[in-house]
């Protein structure tokens, strides 16, 4: 190595598509590797429609494939754009740097769309350039693992930590219930219990995108609400009297970001029993029910109206587990270690 070079060495690159800056990670990623770092992340809302959340990623990919040279290695927090940029890189033939991503979700789809979906997953995953690729839930690694046993080195688990919402002194009043989210929800299970509810109770708030429950018969005392995001989003759940998520029976992750959401700030929770649900929460801090099973969602959400106190505990015991388990220092630096370490091997 030149002197020019050793004074002056590459920096890693971290892309995401939240808003910079991602501190506490950057800063994990710089005492891990001894390297200076870049960020290029760009904002594409969760919002925005699929095609355009999509041509965003893949704008991202492209700005990796044109900065290959300049950089030792790329951490890409959103699954796609590294995705994208390997795939590119397999088709053109071009070299990259390291790749890392997190975290990993692979639904699989029907038709067409699917073999293309799987295409894109299997030959990015297949890259040489990516090392690993972070999955939030234990479970799902084997799965993965099976699914594509070319790259079956490269899965790694990683907690998943987030910003806490902060403990709101009392839930709202009038109170309201609370239910969010679009990856792999049953919302279908979910207004079927609505509808077995005896009245009175309070009225649900669904955050969703219309797409989640087009064809669904709504209940009179649920409000499907399609524009809460961001800040209105996280005040509305902290304030909720309590969190509901129902979630399909897929062996893929879904639904721990409104666990954490909902643990951080001390609002108690009813869920669907699924492989990531139990990684994260048990009896002792939850409500957890079959999945598809509106007669015992229904149950768990009037037990946890009917029950304020245990209600209480549970969420108490469910905000200490995160002060715990999901420090969002401790995960960085977690995450920081296992590149450095897949960088040395």
């Amino acid at each position: 190595m030149s002197p020019k070079t050793a004074s002056h060495p590459k920096p890693v690159c971290l892309v995401a598509d939240t808003p910079p800056p991602h501190a506490l990670l950057a800063e994990a990623l710089q005492e891990s590797l001894e390297q200076p770092l870049e960020e290029a992340s760009r904002w594409i809302p969760a919002r925005w429609p699929p095609v355009r959340r999509q041509l965003g990623y893949l704008e991202r990919a492209l700005f990796c494939l044109r900065n290959r040279r300049r950089v030792s290695m790329f951490f890409c927090i959103q699954q796609f754009i590294a995705l994208y940029a390997c795939v590119l890189a397999s088709l053109f033939r071009l070299s990259l740097p390291p790749v890392f991503l997190q975290p990993l979700i692979y639904v699989p789809r029907d038709g067409i769309f699917g073999r293309f979906w799987r295409f894109v997953f299997s030959r990015a995953l297949g890259h040489p350039a990516l090392r690993i690729a972070f999955c939030h839930s234990q479970s799902e690694i084997e799965h993965y693992r099976r699914e594509f046993p070319a790259a079956a080195d490269k899965f790694r688990h990683l907690r998943l930590t987030i910003e806490p919402l902060p403990v709101p002194d009392a839930p709202a009043d009038p109170p309201y219930l609370f239910s969010a989210g679009t990856s792999c929800r049953d919302y279908a299970t979910l207004f079927r219990a609505a509808a077995l509810l005896p009245p009175g109770l309070p009225p649900l708030r669904v955050a969703c995108k219309a797409a989640d429950i087009q064809g669904l018969a709504v209940p009179r005392h649920v409000r499907p609400e399609h524009d809460l995001w961001q800040q209105p989003y996280r005040e509305v759940l902290a304030r909720s009297a309590l969190v509901i998520v129902p979630l399909r029976p897929l062996p893929v992750s879904a639904g721990q970001l409104v666990f954490l959401q909902a643990m951080s700030s001390g609002r108690p929770i009813v869920a669907t029993r699924t492989p990531t649900a139990v990684e994260f929460l048990d009896d002792d801090c939850a409500w957890l029910v079959p999945p598809e099973d509106p007669q015992a969602l229904a149950a768990a959400i009037q037990d946890a109206l009917e029950h304020p106190d245990r209600a209480r505990r549970k969420a108490e015991t469910a905000r200490k587990r995160f002060r715990t388990r999901y420090a969002r220092e401790a995960v960085a630096r977690e995450c920081a270690e296992a590149v450095a370490r897949a960088l040395a091997s």
